[in-house]
């Protein structure tokens, strides 16, 4: 064999194993990001699955919270009521 066919054949595969991790080192940069994406897309949703659970629990609680306030104001017109000689409409209605 001759000097240029051996530099010519060492530099062919030089440029192979160049080209070859090139190509495993994108390979791998690839299934990373995919895996990360992955791992970042299922923490989003747990997320957002966790501040509407939030978010439901806050409003209820305000519901029951109001619900409960009504019925103490109406409790103590109520009893207000029974302690006056006034009918319940007429004092319902002097106080709103």
């Amino acid at each position: 064999m001759r000097h240029g066919h051996i530099a010519r054949s060492v530099f062919e595969n030089k440029k192979r194993e160049a080209a070859s991790l090139r190509i495993q080192k994108e390979l791998r940069r690839h299934l990373a990001r995919k895996s990360y994406l992955e791992l970042y897309y299922s923490a989003m949703t747990i997320e957002r699955g966790m501040r509407g659970m939030a978010a439901r629990c806050e409003l209820c609680f305000r519901k029951q919270t109001r619900a409960a306030i009504v019925i103490q104001y109406l409790q103590a017109v109520i009893l207000e009521c029974e302690n006056s000689s006034q009918d319940l409409f007429s004092l319902f209605m002097i106080q709103n």
